[in-house]
């Protein structure tokens, strides 16, 4: 099940799919993200982080971090919000470092499960006059819900040993050349074993999610930094060929970087 809308201006995604043993692809997008695992589990990679997450979990992704969800080989149902800014109440957006990612809490399961379902419900109907308003009032009352719970819940941290050490240094030196050896003798372990385990526990190859990080800051300097040449941000972003930073990245986002500033 799937919908497309907005309300006042905004843009709103909603599905909801049940699914047996799945590889999402990696991705990140100029809208917040509500994930909500309503049955089974899954590894979950967000920014610098991976997370387990189970049944009745959320995970809230702001816009720009990069995430992908690796899941087991089990049935698992989950439900999806994509939402641009004025879904989220100013608020709950002030406190969301507070939060994290991942917000577990058995005592509003059911009143969380019960608004997922009432937005089922709403898409089910079919589209009238009071639907968007209708979908905007029940993602903003979803966050007050967790805004207001956040503190009673369990608190979980997305560190997975040298792997979330890996993801962290890749992050801060992203502009720099890190080849997968400097990497594996800054965090003491082989090439090979970081290699596999890097693929195993977030989806992506080592160069493969580098270049992400790395096109991820140069979208947002395209877009922003409107003094810098592309050649400039392509070296500034850990890029050592301009012609190669422009292939990988029109390969990406299907526009050439030069494109997308024009349309900016």
């Amino acid at each position: 099940m799937e919908y497309y809308g907005g309300h006042e201006g905004e843009e709103f995604y909603f599905s909801s799919n049940k699914t047996y043993g799945s590889t999402m692809t990696k991705h990140y997008h100029d809208t917040f993200e509500i994930y909500y695992m309503r049955e089974g589990e899954c590894s979950y990679l967000i920014g610098d982080g991976i997370y387990d997450v189970k049944s009745g979990d959320i995970v809230i992704i702001p816009e720009g971090v990069i995430h992908k969800t690796n899941y087991g080989k089990k049935i698992h149902v989950r439900l999806l919000i994509n939402g641009t800014t004025g879904y989220m109440p100013s608020e709950v957006r002030k406190i969301l470092p507070l939060i994290g990612h991942l917000y577990r809490n058995e005592e509003t399961r059911g009143e969380i499960d019960g608004i997922f379902t009432a937005i089922e419900n709403e898409v089910k109907r079919g589209e009238d006059e009071f639907t968007s308003g209708a979908l905007f009032a029940l993602t903003q009352t979803l966050f007050y819900i967790i805004a207001r719970n956040y503190d009673k819940g369990v608190k979980m941290k997305g560190d997975k040993g040298f792997i979330a050490d890996c993801l962290r240094f890749i992050q801060e030196n992203y502009s720099q050349n890190i080849p997968l050896t400097y990497v594996a003798d800054t965090l003491a372990v082989s090439a090979e074993h970081l290699s596999r385990t890097f693929k195993k526990e977030t989806g992506f190859g080592f160069n493969e999610y580098v270049n992400l990080v790395r096109l991820r800051k140069a979208e947002a300097m395209l877009q922003n930094e409107t003094g810098k040449t592309v050649s400039e941000i392509a070296y500034s972003c850990g890029f050592n060929d301009s012609n190669y930073f422009s292939v990988i990245f029109k390969r990406a986002y299907g526009i050439t970087p030069s494109e997308l500033r024009k349309r900016k």
